[in-house]
């Protein structure tokens, strides 16, 4: 039973990821369209110029940190990594208070 449910949640996690980063690739084309001509008169061709490519580098920088949030995430998964800073909260703190707030202080 605790393998089919430790499967059922990597198997969610890797598939929200990959959805996530899917939509993140399709917004990001979607971006190098050029303006439409009704509204090319309202923007700056050097202003808009200038927001693709600072929202290229955004979006470039956000799925890296993605990407390493991601790893970190599957690797404590995988190793226990939770389980193992959980029993250390628990075994430093007085209450479940304090337990709860050092578990979540570290992460």
């Amino acid at each position: 039973m605790e393998s089919g449910v430790y499967i059922g949640i990597m198997t969610l996690f890797i598939g929200m990821t990959l959805f996530d980063l899917y939509v993140s690739k399709l917004n990001s084309e979607a971006k190098e369209n050029p303006v439409p001509d009704i509204v090319s008169t309202i923007y700056d061709k050097e202003a808009y110029d200038k927001w693709k490519i600072y929202s290229r580098r955004q979006s470039d920088l956000s799925m890296f940190n993605r990407f390493f949030r991601f790893l970190f995430i599957l690797i404590m998964l995988m190793f226990g990594g939770f389980q193992a800073l959980n029993l250390w909260a628990q075994s430093i703190g007085e209450s479940i208070y304090t337990a709860t707030l050092l578990f979540f202080g570290i992460l």
